[in-house]
């Protein structure tokens, strides 16, 4: 709702059906019970009798508009001042509107979604900065903490018991492809309160818990679906040398991103990034990433007012245990094809000191000291 300040709801066009000229012309909107003063949208020096200009309306809506969750009609107050010879004169038209609810959106931007990812929300940082936390005490290493933390961060959903069920009446795979549709968009804390949704509301829940705790993600979106994607705070070249396949993650603008599938919580984060990273190679050219901090720029992230709702997360020490297990799997992922690698080019070198000690330090990066 923020956009509309500097951006059109619409247009209005004046006419001048006066005998003459007329100068500083102003054109205001008004919407009482949305807008705490009216607001100037268009000033004109002159019109010439009989000139007309067509100018877009720009509204500041107050956040009260939030409370909507029915689409309803409201009443818009359009004022048109100017100056005839030494008077001001004035008109008024007043134009029925319909505001839609606070969880409609439609897909002619992909990037309006990132007004969903409530990151500051207290529902969200109370269990993000929990996992986080966790994560951090628990160590781990062979991996970049930013991505164990996203691990982790999906394995609570999953022990959470969140779910992916396609709303029939408004899927993704439908409303991105008709641009004047309105789609239904939860916001993350009606998601984790619902513990269900589609892949667009999905997507928005583990972006904004990432979020929430200074992790940078983006969303995905490929022909009729949408996913996550983490950035990892690592070089294109340290990606290529730190992970065995380079078929799994993304290089956009000089940083590295993992695809996250978010639709198969219950199979865990491993499964989730290799199907997130088969998804961006079969879309191919018609993959697109947007990262949400570059979205907000534009979209920015709204913050709802009414009281949170009470949800009970689940124990840390549950959490850490399937992070730990899914750490240790993506690991032994990691580890077996570059030890297998090396351990062909020492049969090939007679066991040069240069490879045993590259041997040596990647078994040491992953954690594996007697080895």
């Amino acid at each position: 709702f923020k956009w509309y300040d500097s951006n059109p709801a619409g247009s209005v066009v004046i006419l001048n059906k006066e005998s003459r000229a007329i100068k500083n012309v102003k054109a205001s909107i008004f919407i009482k019970e949305f807008m705490d003063a009216p607001k100037v949208f268009a000033q004109i020096p002159s019109l010439a009798k009989g000139e007309s200009r067509e100018v877009p309306v720009q509204a500041l809506l107050a956040d009260r508009v939030l409370g909507v969750t029915e689409s309803t009609k409201v009443a818009a107050e359009i004022e048109v001042s100017y100056e005839l010879g030494d008077g001001t004169l004035k008109a008024m038209r007043v134009e029925t509107i319909r505001i839609l609810d606070r969880n409609a959106m439609t897909w002619s931007d992909d990037r309006r979604a990132a007004s969903f990812v409530t990151a500051r929300d207290p529902v969200l940082l109370s269990l993000a900065k929990n996992v986080a936390g966790s994560v951090r005490e628990s160590g781990g290493t062979g991996s970049d903490l930013d991505l164990r933390i996203a691990m982790g961060m999906y394995q609570a959903l999953g022990i959470y018991g969140m779910k992916y069920v396609i709303d029939p009446a408004s899927s993704y795979a439908d409303f991105s492809q008709k641009e004047t549709a309105v789609d239904f968009l939860q916001f993350p804390r009606q998601t984790l309160q619902y513990k269900s949704g589609d892949c667009d509301d999905l997507t928005i829940l583990y972006t904004a818990l990432l979020e929430s705790v200074g992790i940078e993600t983006a969303f995905v979106t490929v022909p009729g679906h949408i996913l996550a994607a983490v950035a990892l705070p690592i070089t294109p070249d340290e990606a290529e040398r730190t992970f065995s396949r380079l078929d799994r993650y993304i290089v956009d603008g000089g940083k590295v991103f993992i695809p996250v599938e978010v639709t198969i919580f219950g199979k865990g984060f491993n499964a989730a990034w290799a199907e997130g990273a088969r998804q961006w190679r079969l879309a191919g050219t018609a993959a697109r990433l947007i990262p949400v901090r570059e979205a907000w720029k534009t979209y920015e992230a709204v913050g709802l007012r009414e009281e949170a709702p009470s949800l009970s997360y689940p124990p840390v020490r549950t959490v850490v245990a399937s992070y730990k297990t899914e750490l240790d799997r993506f690991i032994s992922d990691e580890l077996v094809p570059q030890v297998a690698r090396l351990q062909e080019e020492i049969k090939r070198s007679g066991a040069s000191s240069r490879n045993l000690n590259r041997l040596g330090v990647l078994y040491a990066r992953y954690g594996k000291y007697p080895e």
